[in-house]
């Protein structure tokens, strides 16, 4: 008899994805939900969900199953121990793509950073990165899963709305704000230009906002109170996106939110907002009869019976019922165990963990010129070539083990060459690593404005990083003291006393990282 597939979700948007899998799967599948922190929208999905509060206690039910299904691939050590625990008992390990978040971001965001072993990519162009990203992964791109078939589900598992009633509203879907992903451009002023914008041209409708799941949604609303954004209101958190859309006039979502995707087959008018760069979105939008720009913010109007809509949709997300009888097909086929053994790249994030020090004899032992080039970290760097280990560096799980490796050897290093390190700020500490591994990311930029190689740091890394310790200031009055002393001492001429003070931040720091973990 087959075993059963375990779906693991860590988010509101995974739930309500995990639990339309355990409904399109013919087999048995259970669907767990990891969350410290359960919003009344999640109360509702978990009348026959198992919640745990850390991914611990799955280790001991890794027997029960044959695959393992995850939406996002965030390091930590508990997720890196419970693969781990999967790999030993050689079952298969499968990620589906939540979003399409590669190409909305442009490779800023990823979740998907451990190895797995088969990939459900969320379009063609997803596919193309993913490649590149996940060597050793089998990567289909069948289409996306989460259309009409979710949708008239997801609407059935939610109370009937009471907006239903209301037919003359605009539907303003905001992304998560800059304290909840640093990487994000709306901020709350943002936000309130948006409105203002929406309340001049729909003169005639309400606007109602759905704020991101994960915010505290008190501080936009004390926010629109105080600045006196009028003819708003909030959607309740119980309410479906969907639901929410039935009746809408028109919706205004972000280039960057998986809203716009979600809702393209309603017929309907659409404004899409672009905070930063162009996106496969926005793009394919351009040539759109009504674009406005105003404080720097770009607006997209999409009008209903569209066939800019309808081609986007043909090209992107492919067909509904073909992209599940594919997936379906893959799912039931794959029945051997992936088998996944890069001894260095295991070895690598043992490391980074503290859970074993064989990556210094895995990388002594291997005869490839990777290896013979990383022995050069630990010994002498005179002949180091990063370069070459840039170029080497062609799957993302080791590239970012390794890249985390050499932060805490360069920062625990006073004797690193300065061409290295500018070399390797350049080429490795990039977007992607500050959004993922944020105290890593400050400690090593007080590294390097102790050494006075701040400048070395590129503008977007630098931008992301301000935005970083913003978000830290907010959330921590410890990382907050952190920051204003380092602020206090950066521009010391006493270079003793200056290095010292540096010494104690990093103390600090190093201190904060161990505690979170």
């Amino acid at each position: 008899m087959d075993k059963k597939i375990l779906v693991i979700c860590q988010s509101h948007h995974q739930l309500e994805k995990g639990l339309y899998i355990q409904k399109v799967i013919p087999s048995t599948v259970d669907v767990v939900f990891i969350n410290q922190k359960l919003n009344l929208s999640s109360k509702v999905l978990l009348e026959n969900v198992n919640s745990y509060k850390s991914f611990e206690p799955l280790s001991s039910k890794i027997d029960e199953y044959d695959k393992f299904i995850f939406f996002s691939m965030v390091p930590s050590q508990q997720l890196f121990a419970l693969i781990q625990n999967i790999r030993r008992a050689k079952k298969i390990i499968i990620a589906i793509q939540e979003t399409h978040q590669l190409s909305m971001h442009l490779g800023v965001v990823n979740n998907l950073i451990f190895s797995v072993d088969i990939i459900f990519a969320a379009s063609d162009l997803e596919k193309k990165t993913l490649d590149q990203l996940q060597p050793n992964a089998k990567i289909y791109s069948i289409g996306w899963l989460f259309q009409n078939g979710y949708k008239e589900f997801i609407s059935a598992l939610y109370q009937p709305s009471n907006l239903k009633e209301i037919t003359n509203h605009a539907l303003i879907i905001f992304s998560a704000p800059t304290n909840i992903t640093t990487s994000s451009k709306e901020s709350f002023r943002v936000r309130k230009n948006i409105l203002h914008f929406l309340n001049k041209k729909y003169q005639n409708l309400k606007l109602i906002i759905k704020l991101h799941p994960l915010e505290n949604k008190s501080l936009f609303k004390e926010y629109a109170r105080i600045n006196c954004i009028e003819n708003i209101s909030f959607a309740e958190e119980n309410q479906s996106l969907f639901s929410l859309s039935k009746n809408a006039s028109v919706i205004v979502t972000s280039n960057e939110t998986q809203a716009f995707i979600d809702l393209i087959e309603d017929d309907r008018e659409f404004i899409l907002y672009e905070l930063g760069k162009e996106n496969f979105i926005s793009q394919y939008f351009r040539s759109c009869l009504d674009i406005t720009e105003i404080n720097g913010v770009k607006f997209y109007s999409l009008l209903k019976h569209s066939n800019n809509i309808a081609g986007f949709k043909d090209l992107y997300c492919k067909s509904d019922g073909e992209a599940i009888n594919y997936f379906l097909e893959i799912i039931q086929q794959q029945t051997k165990a992936g088998i996944h053994n890069d001894k260095m790249e295991i070895a690598a994030w043992n490391y980074v963990y503290g859970l074993s020090s064989d990556f210094k004899k895995i990388i002594n032992c291997e005869s490839s010129a990777l290896a013979s080039n990383l022995k050069k970290i630990f010994d002498s760097q005179e002949t180091f070539d990063l370069r070459k280990l840039d170029k080497a560096l062609n799957s993302l799980p080791k590239r970012t083990a390794i890249t985390l490796i050499m932060l805490k050897l360069f920062v625990d290093n006073d004797k690193i060459q300065t061409s290295l390190l500018k070399d390797f700020t350049e080429l490795m500490f990039n977007p992607h690593i500050i959004q993922y591994f944020a105290i890593d990311s400050i400690r090593f930029e007080f590294y390097l404005r102790n050494k006075g190689l701040a400048q070395c740091i590129p503008f977007e890394s630098n931008s992301l990083l301000d935005v970083t310790k913003a978000s830290f200031s907010k959330k921590s009055t410890i990382m907050n003291t952190v920051f204003i002393i380092e602020k206090s001492v950066k521009d010391l001429r006493s270079g003793p006393i200056r290095r010292f003070a540096y010494y104690l931040i990093d103390r600090t720091i190093s201190s904060i990282k161990t505690h979170a973990n």
